[in-house]
């Protein structure tokens, strides 16, 4: 077992940042997300031992300033992949609750529209309320995949409460598509598509996945970094804020 153990200590030392995450994503995906949050040690603290450890191995004889930034560079990597788990973690958890309650008034709203005359009126309210609820879903669901794909090379990064999360969501998702479309075939309107509101949400995908990535920065910057840098990471976030109500009110 020994033997065991510092093979393993030998293989960690060689790991890079991303990697050391990587492998206490694949160390943690089995557990809760509130497991993950009262771990001990911390994730955090886990890591940056870690990163420690690494660095201060590959760069024996150098000297202490030369180890200090190259630890603190390599934290800040670290820190700001382990923060967008967290992100994405938490947006599917809060998001959950918030679905469940949702779902709920669209059903009512759906029955009651079973109950009306056709009406160009009651459709466009219905189309509205029902894609707000599916669009919300499914672009949380495509802003994690993204964020699996381009930063931590495919691998899965929800912890195993928050996949059973989203897949409750997803399955309302088509519920509630399912529904509308049955009413549209009965009042003889357009129906909606999944692959259609897929497509649409690319752009949104792609500000999501740069205002989380800025969010796990700044969250980094906050212990890491200095103060003009998190100041500058805070208004690139808030400028993705206004730019969009600029457009809403255009």
């Amino acid at each position: 077992m020994d033997k065991q153990r510092r093979r393993l200590r030998r293989i960690e030392l060689r790991l890079t940042p991303p990697q050391i995450v990587l492998l206490w994503i694949k160390k943690s995906l089995s557990r809760t997300y509130e497991e993950i949050a009262f771990q001990c040690p911390h994730p955090r603290a886990a890591i940056a031992k870690s990163i420690i450890n690494v660095v201060e191995e590959s760069l024996k004889g150098e000297p202490e300033t030369v180890v200090d930034g190259a630890i603190l560079q390599a934290r800040r990597e670290a820190e700001c992949l382990y923060m967008l788990v967290v992100e994405a973690n938490g947006s599917v958890q809060r998001q959950a609750y918030e679905s469940d309650r949702e779902y709920a008034f669209l059903c009512a709203s759906m029955i009651a529209g079973w109950g009306r005359a056709p009406s160009s009126k009651c459709e466009e309210a219905l189309r509205k309320v029902t894609l707000a609820f599916v669009e919300r879903i499914l672009l949380l669901q495509g802003t994690i995949c993204r964020l699996s794909e381009e930063r931590f090379g495919g691998h899965p990064i929800l912890f195993s409460d928050s996949v059973e999360k989203l897949r409750h969501e997803l399955a309302l998702a088509d519920q509630a598509l399912d529904h509308f479309n049955s009413l549209a075939r009965t009042w003889n309107f357009a129906e909606l598509s999944k692959d259609d509101i897929h497509r649409s949400l690319a752009p949104l995908i792609d500000q999501q996945v740069y205002r989380k990535t800025l969010l796990a920065e700044g969250t980094m910057l906050e212990s890491l970094g200095e103060p003009a840098e998190f100041r500058s990471c805070f208004n690139r976030l808030a400028a993705t804020y206004e730019k969009e109500e600029s457009a809403a009110a255009d």
